[in-house]
């Protein structure tokens, strides 16, 4: 008996030895990036970083009320993350912040404290955050963030798929006007609230929805997605002033569509972290299911964003940067943060070579968070909706969807099983 416990304490020892001899993540490789960097490399990463940035805005706003949080820990997440981020990464694959699926997890996590109100969700938030993101970084320090490589590439593109038409369902009912509140619908339950709408149906947000799409496929294939998003914000924003003044100088009164407005208007009160035992406990299992999500999410989309631009991707710093992103969200109020899917296609189709890009997009949405609100305010919501819904039809990725779905039964059946429960 005394040789077991001898030869397990060697065993462990000898294991410890091994864990101790791994490559551990860089802590600001940042700075290395930096160095590197010249004139066109920071041009190219300043617009990619503008265009995520537009994108980034309606998307988190979005995330935020489907995870019944005030709208500001949805956009101060999403700028906090994306600034955080490659500090700590130092990669230009990932672009972080808030979710789809991290939304709908946050949502089912207050649940279990009780937290019925926005109010009381925001002042469970820091929490939550905080021990997801203690998690993120145990996973990237003991290295068991490549467990994501054991997901299929079909259950990948099914996740994918499936998280676009649900951001789809989110945003089309701000982009054609449709009153009421949609949250929680499909998108075939708003294509069939739309379809009741009738003649209501043809109104100034569908109207300018489809002045922006336009102005948007002129301009791309020219000038490309980045300079198209920048060209289509800045059209349509100055039909909607000019559509509004002539209306006001005919006697109308109200807006003729909605603004962004006071959606970027600060919360008075700043939640901080609670550790007392009761939260900790409680929030153990939700942070531990949100920090694996955000493994997967992330490295998946990590993995895919490398494999289009032949840069190498190093996941284990990629999650350190995403832990370090939720430790930072955690005293700023903002939500959890992963690797987003449609902001990191972007990120690529737009141009972006170096972390940098992710850096600047952070900069550009706590800048219009704190110094120019009043300009953001006056972007129509319609507007900024059609353009992310533009952006997940193209995420999509239909072409490849066609060539799992003619390959064999196993494929087919693990890609309809993934869609249909992620869906």
């Amino acid at each position: 008996m005394l040789s077991g416990f001898i030869s397990f304490f060697s065993a462990l020892r000898a294991f410890g030895r091994q864990l101790a001899a791994l490559p551990r993540p860089k802590f600001l490789p940042i700075v290395g990036v930096a160095r590197g960097l010249d004139a066109p490399t920071f041009k190219a990463d300043l617009i990619a970083g503008l265009n995520v940035a537009l994108l980034a805005f309606p998307m988190s706003m979005a995330f935020a009320m489907k995870a019944g949080l005030p709208i500001w820990c949805g956009l101060v997440g999403c700028g906090v993350a994306a600034a955080v981020a490659p500090l700590f990464s130092g990669s230009a694959n990932l672009s972080a912040g808030p979710t789809n699926a991290s939304a709908a997890l946050l949502l089912g996590s207050f649940a279990t404290l009780g937290a019925i109100t926005p109010e009381l969700r925001a002042s469970a938030l820091p929490t939550l955050v905080l021990m997801t993101g203690g998690f993120l970084l145990l996973a990237s320090w003991l290295r068991l963030s490549g467990f994501a490589d054991f997901v299929p590439r079909t259950v990948i593109s099914a996740y994918i798929a499936a998280a676009a038409l649900r951001v789809i369902a989110l945003q089309l009912p701000i982009a054609i006007g449709m009153p009421g509140e949609h949250l929680g619908e499909t998108l075939p339950e708003v294509l069939w609230q739309a379809a009741r709408m009738g003649r209501h149906l043809i109104n100034p947000e569908l109207g300018l929805a489809i002045v922006t799409g336009i102005v948007y496929f002129l301009l791309r294939p020219k000038y490309g997605a980045g300079k198209a998003i920048l060209g289509a914000v800045a059209m349509a924003t100055f039909g909607a002033i000019l559509a509004q003044n002539l209306a006001l100088s005919q006697g109308g009164h109200g807006d003729l569509v909605a603004y962004v407005g006071q959606a970027a208007q600060a919360d008075s009160a700043l939640h901080l972290p609670d550790f007392s035992g009761r939260t900790l406990s409680t929030l153990f299992s939700p942070a531990l299911a949100l920090a694996v999500l955000v493994v997967i999410e992330g490295t998946a989309n990590a993995r895919a964003s490398a494999l289009k631009t032949g840069r190498p991707s190093d996941l284990h710093q990629e999650v350190f940067g995403l832990g370090m992103a939720n430790v930072a969200c955690a005293f700023t109020g903002g939500m959890a943060a992963s690797g987003s899917i449609s902001r990191s296609a972007l990120n690529v189709a737009s141009g972006a070579r170096t972390a940098m890009a992710s850096l600047l997009c952070g900069g550009f949405i706590l800048g219009a968070l704190f110094l120019a609100r009043p300009a953001v305010a006056i972007v129509p919501l319609s507007t900024l909706a059609i353009l992310v819904i533009l952006a997940e039809i193209e995420l999509a990725n239909f072409s490849s969807i066609k060539l799992i779905l003619k390959s064999g039964a196993q494929d087919r059946t693990v890609f309809l099983a993934t869609f249909a429960t992620t869906i």
